[in-house]
């Protein structure tokens, strides 16, 4: 997996079998004003600067429609005025397959994305905030990759079976520089069942069982990492689609144990136990609008290094479309992450707005505005505050 052998091999053995298909795709192109692209703000604009920024873009999309499925690549160049460093290219490649029989159904997604960004790293500092590094560390050189499969069976009389794989995997190429941050490989790999009466719609149970892995720092301090294993047992529950309404929702208790190079000083026990949960919804307005909402919490490890972290997101979006010419979304999101054993925790909320033009049926204009803030959680540290206010025009032409 570390050298997406796995992805490519299958794209290939897909080509060769595939029945005919159709190939689509787009160019896209964008320019924009972004106020402060490093999340800096006065606990950490010594380490990481007070910058704006023009930014250019340019994009790729092209995509192989098979019979039972998708085979895409992206690309695209992204450039910030007067900030080399945060220059980056990007290269995703992703396969989504799926089969659906009357008694059983089965399916996968994956790709690859490669970071082809700086490898270079500013200065560690306390004062920057967790969500506002995730920020600038997307365009850091790195490899991602993401698989999710599954298979299902169903009998109406006597109910379901789906059984799951997902696994998402960082892999950073940055290098490692005292007194400077360190990126560290993390990686969650995780098996499912779930079993239920009626499929896609009522109760369900289900059982996850999974790894996380994260490297260490070669660095002095850095040699502590919280790898861990776990289990969670959930329980789900999934309304049944009418009119574009759909509500699903699934928690449970998330039990794990740190296998990893824990420091003893700060965690005294390697069992944590915690909920995770994750529920979406969706709520037709009229014809022409609708709401849309997602939460979760779950557990990860920080790509830092010697610490895990609690996720907790909500986002909810409206859409409206009062001509078929042109679309407008109104959407804001939170997120939390709550550090352990570290002691932190960061919180970040952004409001967006978009307007869609399609002048003619293959080419729009898009434009979208971004206000995001970041704060501390913490009463009494310090720092770990930023604004940033984004603009961006685009074009795309489909072919």
């Amino acid at each position: 997996m570390r050298r997406s052998c796995f992805l490519f091999l299958a794209l290939s053995l897909t080509c060769v079998a595939a029945e005919p298909a159709r190939w689509e795709g787009a160019f896209v192109a964008r320019v924009g004003y972004d106020s402060n692209p490093r999340a800096s703000g006065a606990g950490s604009s010594e380490a990481l600067g007070d910058y704006d920024a023009l930014t250019l873009s340019g994009a790729v999309n092209l995509s192989l429609r098979l019979p039972q499925g998708r085979l895409s690549y992206a690309g695209e160049q992204m450039v910030f005025d007067g900030l080399p460093e945060e220059n980056v290219r990007l290269h995703r490649l992703a396969l989504g397959q799926a089969v659906k029989r009357e008694a059983w159904r089965a399916g996968f997604d994956a790709s690859s994305v490669l970071v082809d960004g700086s490898k270079d790293l500013p200065a560690s500092t306390a004062g920057v905030n967790a969500n506002g590094l995730a920020l600038w560390r997307e365009r850091r050189a790195q490899w991602q990759h993401r698989v999710k499969a599954h298979a299902l069976v169903h009998e109406p009389a006597l109910g379901f079976a789906r059984a799951t794989v997902a696994v998402l995997d960082y892999d950073y190429r940055t290098g490692v520089q005292s007194g400077c941050v360190a990126l560290t490989d993390r990686s969650d790999a995780q098996l499912g069942l779930d079993v239920g009466r009626r499929l896609d719609t009522g109760w369900s149970l289900g059982l996850r069982a999974g790894r996380q892995r994260q490297a260490t720092i070669p660095l002095p301090g850095g040699g502590f990492e919280y790898s861990n294993r776990y289990h969670r047992l959930l329980l789900a529950w999934e309304a049944p689609l009418q009119n574009g309404r759909s509500l699903s929702l699934a928690a449970g208790p998330d039990v794990r144990r740190f296998t990893g190079a824990i420091d003893p000083v700060i965690m005294t026990d390697r069992r944590v136990t915690s909920l995770w949960f994750e529920a979406s919804g969706a709520l037709p307005l009229g014809r022409s609008a609708g709401l849309t909402a997602k939460a979760t919490q779950w557990t990860f490890l920080s790509s830092t290094g010697k610490s895990a972290y609690r996720d907790l997101s909500f986002e909810v979006t409206a859409t409206w479309t009062p001509h078929p010419v042109l679309g407008l979304s109104l959407g804001c999101r939170a997120q939390e992450a709550d550090y352990f054993p570290a002691w932190r925790d960061d919180w970040h909320a952004a409001a967006t707005f978009g307007a869609r033009i399609n002048l003619t049926r293959r080419v729009r204009v898009n434009l979208d505005l971004l206000r995001h803030e970041g704060w501390n959680g913490l009463a009494g540290m310090p720092g770990r505050a930023f604004r940033r206010t984004a603009l961006t025009l685009g074009a795309t032409q489909t072919f």
